[in-house]
């Protein structure tokens, strides 16, 4: 289990990487984040959602933050609303091995099933 905590909280990766840094407080954010100061991180995130509050990447960012700080309710929440943004199957799948972890089985199969019907190649999904 920590193996997979740790590989979930190392990996952070936004999806459009070459779009999201044109806003000073996502730079800030992630800063913040890479310091281990999550707070200051989401509250450079919120900030970012004022000028684009429909942009699924910060949302993605407030649920790795969360996550990190161990919030895994919180980072569940934030999930959702990257996936009511846009549902791909890598956010299906770490809001998936969230509710493994916490053994929410039945979100987890949810979860599961969804990044299967999105992509049956991805082989994370049979776990």
């Amino acid at each position: 289990m920590n193996k997979v905590l740790i590989f979930l909280k190392s990996f952070f990766k936004p999806k459009k990487s070459e779009e999201i840094f044109e806003d000073e407080n996502i730079t800030n954010g992630l800063l913040k984040y890479k310091q281990n100061d999550f707070c200051s991180a989401i509250n450079y995130f919120n900030s970012a959602l004022i000028n684009s509050p429909d942009d699924e990447n910060i949302y993605y960012l407030r649920a790795k933050a969360k996550f990190a700080m161990d919030d895994l309710a919180g980072a569940i929440e934030y999930y959702s609303k990257v996936i009511e943004k846009s549902p791909e199957d890598i956010y299906y799948y770490e809001r998936g091995m969230i509710r493994y972890f916490i053994h929410d089985w039945e979100g987890a199969i949810e979860d599961f099933t969804n990044i299967i019907e999105l992509n049956p190649a991805n082989e994370n999904a049979y776990i």
